[in-house]
């Protein structure tokens, strides 16, 4: 399965889906959309690569009619960043007459194929793609595609996701000299141009961790079976070479290295013993039950007391404040202030 892979060499996004000079009616209005201004990081024209194998859904514009926009949408179900599988549909808007003439409806592209030039259709003041992702087939899309939100913005028309979520940064292939203010994920090591390399065991059995991602049933999977989020665990087994080489504890389900994270810990040559009354920092989460049977509980980065300890237990210390339990913490979890 392929990653969804940034779309240009440089990276030079001039306006972000935050951006008040014209996007934030975009992410602000309903449906919301989250669109970026790609500049290719200079003033002259650069190509959109394609971040997967896809086809071309729809074309319009070319000539006096409107805006020049086309739709793309994967061949398959692609890799997000925000660790989720599904198939995308891209929108991008302003190539030239020149470049857009030169690709057709159905035509297919394999990922990282140059696909069209940027361009200034419509007035815009620079030559930029105007970039918005969708999670879903191009025929889930409501009225061809796009719509005037309630703040009378053309914006993708629904399952609008925000690109940092979408597409991954594979260094090899994208410069990124302006983020635009958006935190982009590196595309694994592993399957930069989907060519796997020999892996390299980053975790170890036994290391505490948190994870943040898709799950599968095994090893090789190519369809999740569920996500989690902010869970801490510990590594249980791994299979070198495998496209999802870590499991924890309890057979929690199969994972890519780029979910995993290393849970913080206390680096002390001598252990902090922990007390009723101690004031804490929340460094990893817990759960709402001391056997750890409920739901995780979170709140990473509050500061806390501790109220009780239940020696034995799976999550023995109980925190809280003057509004409340918040959760059980293993010690690990725990910073002593």
């Amino acid at each position: 399965m392929q990653y969804l892979k940034y779309p240009t060499k440089v990276m030079g996004i001039s306006q972000s889906y935050k951006g008040g000079f014209s996007h934030l009616i975009s992410s602000t209005g309903d449906p919301k959309s989250y669109p970026i201004d790609e500049t290719c990081g200079s003033s002259a024209r650069d190509y959109f690569y394609a971040p997967c194998d896809l086809l071309i859904k729809r074309i319009y514009g070319v000539g006096n009619r409107g805006t020049n926009t086309v739709w793309m949408e994967s061949k398959e179900k692609v890799k997000l960043a925000n660790g989720t599988e599904s198939y995308v549909t891209i929108m991008v808007v302003h190539p030239n007459d020149d470049t857009l003439k030169q690709i057709k409806v159905g035509q297919s592209f394999k990922q990282s194929d140059p696909m069209f030039l940027e361009g200034k259709d419509g007035n815009a003041t620079g030559y930029h793609f105007h970039i918005e992702v969708a999670n879903c087939k191009y025929s889930e899309l409501k009225s061809k595609g796009w719509l005037k939100n309630s703040k009378n913005a053309w914006v993708i028309s629904n399952n609008a996701i925000k690109p940092e979520d979408a597409f991954y940064v594979d260094k090899s292939f994208t410069k990124i000299k302006n983020s635009g203010g958006l935190t982009f994920k590196e595309i694994p090591v592993e399957v930069k141009n989907n060519k796997p390399v020999e892996s390299t065991q980053k975790f170890k059995i036994g290391d505490l961790v948190i994870i943040n991602g898709a799950l599968y049933s095994s090893s090789n999977s190519n369809t999740s079976i569920n996500n989690v989020t902010n869970k801490t665990t510990k590594i249980t087994r791994y299979s070198k070479g495998a496209k999802h080489p870590y499991n924890t504890t309890g057979d929690l389900g199969w994972m890519d290295e780029a979910s995993i994270k290393l849970a913080p810990s206390i680096s002390s040559s001598k252990s902090v013993e922990l007390k009723v009354g101690d004031s804490v920092t929340i460094i990893a989460s817990g759960n709402s039950q001391a056997n750890g049977k409920g739901i995780t509980s979170k709140a990473i980065g509050s500061t806390r007391k501790i109220l009780k300890i239940y020696k034995g237990s799976a999550y023995p210390y109980q925190v809280g404040d003057k509004t409340g339990v918040t959760g059980f913490y293993k010690e690990v979890a725990l910073k002593k202030k």
